[in-house]
């Protein structure tokens, strides 16, 4: 009975009413009806003890001209009135880590693509590829990469193509350079992008095509990349031999629009006499003979033919000293099956002729004779095991006579 009168008693009756008046406000602030009086309130009445009317909120007073705003437009705004509170000098900091923000990503995306294009072309094997197949030319070959290397990381070029040209006297590795090159970008692009010319081949050969048959190979290589959309490379070996016509078709090439995105690499033995003369009797390091080889060989072959007055990139073959030769020896008794004994390598490059430059000794043919001596080598040591009835497996031969078999690979050697 007491818990009854409580709830009927006048403090329940108030409870019940200020419960009824808060839900109320809180219905008509969530709906937006009450007003926003300059005045301060306290719940559903204001400071002066006045009822106020219900009706929509505002945010404060309006400035003239503006539209009146809701608290949920108003935050859309936010970041501008934030911008406007700073001051210039704040402005120009935030617009500056803008600015370093969009600049980082257009580097990092032309990053991307420069990756992309050079792994098409792996610059980076036929660097280590030179490397491990040629001695004595570390400069030569740094610089030959990397000119490869800049031009080949984006496939448009609208200025020029790339204009290498090798030199260097004889036994160097002009050619074994171009033949490395050649059997690189082949396996990379495919061979319909590369093409390799010999003019001594070409001139020796009874049914070459000319140069009117080159110019349409030319032509067919570019229209493949072009489809493909990437560089081609075109090599032109043995150039001092080249005819004017054949020079004049380089020209043409080289000054034509068509072909801007084009590797031309050009191998002669024009200015040997230049780079031997330079290794006789000019002080200094490599790295200064280097320049001054490319300022006098630009002089040098641009007065032969208007083709090489278009500036191209010279790269020197410098000749090969006694221990260049040792090496070279070494590595092609490795290739034909010999054990590389340095005692026979330094046997056989003694066999060559040198001449004395800053106390040091040049081989005058390079490596050129060496090939010949290392299967020389080999032949004699396979009639050796022949002689002593033993394969080149180390195990004997059953039924096999020696005195038999010698004749016959003598006039198989004599047909060969």
């Amino acid at each position: 009975m007491e818990s009854r009168r409580l709830e009927t008693g006048p403090d329940s009756k108030l409870l019940h009413l200020t419960a009824k008046v808060r839900l109320a406000n809180r219905m008509l602030r969530g709906k937006g009806l009450r007003k926003a009086m300059p005045g301060r309130t306290q719940g559903w009445a204001r400071a002066d003890g006045q009822r106020q009317t219900p009706g929509k909120k505002r945010a404060g007073p309006v400035a003239p001209g503006r539209k009146p705003q809701g608290r949920r437009q108003m935050r859309h705004c936010s970041g501008w009135w934030w911008w406007r509170s700073l001051d210039t000098e704040s402005r120009a900091i935030y617009l500056l880590y803008l600015l370093c923000l969009a600049v980082g990503l257009q580097v990092y995306n032309a990053y991307e693509n420069l990756d992309d294009q050079l792994l098409a072309y792996d610059v980076e094997q036929l660097e280590k590829t030179l490397h491990r197949d040629l001695v004595g030319q570390t400069l030569a070959i740094n610089r030959l990469c990397r000119l490869l290397r800049d031009y080949l990381a984006t496939y448009v070029h609208p200025q020029a193509p790339l204009f290498l040209s090798i030199h260097g006297p004889a036994g160097v590795g002009k050619s074994h350079v171009a033949r490395l090159i050649a059997k690189h970008f082949s396996f990379q692009l495919g061979p319909g992008l590369v093409l390799q010319h010999s003019v001594k081949y070409q001139r020796i050969l009874t049914s070459s095509p000319g140069v009117p048959g080159l110019a349409a190979q030319v032509s067919e290589v570019l229209s493949r990349a072009l489809g493909a959309q990437r560089v081609p490379v075109l090599l032109f070996d043995e150039m001092e031999l080249a005819s004017p016509g054949l020079l004049s078709l380089l020209g043409s090439l080289l000054g034509s629009n068509r072909t801007a995105g084009t590797v031309y690499i050009a191998v002669s033995r024009l200015g040997q006499e230049r780079i031997v003369q330079s290794f006789r009797s000019w002080p200094g390091g490599a790295h200064r003979r280097f320049r001054r080889l490319d300022r006098e060989l630009q002089e040098l072959i641009g007065r032969l033919h208007p083709v090489w007055r278009l500036r191209p990139h010279i790269i020197p073959l410098g000749p090969l000293d006694w221990a260049h030769v040792v090496s070279c020896f070494e590595r092609l008794m490795d290739r034909e099956g010999l054990y590389p004994q340095r005692h026979r390598a330094e046997a056989l490059a003694d066999k060559l002729r040198y001449y004395r430059a800053s106390q040091r000794m040049y081989a005058q043919q390079g490596c050129k004779q060496a090939p010949a001596m290392v299967r020389h080598l080999a032949q004699e040591a396979e009639l050796g095991r022949l002689r002593k009835g033993v394969s080149p497996w180390h195990q004997p031969q059953k039924g096999l006579d020696a005195p038999e078999v010698l004749p016959t690979l003598n006039r198989s050697s004599v047909h060969s």
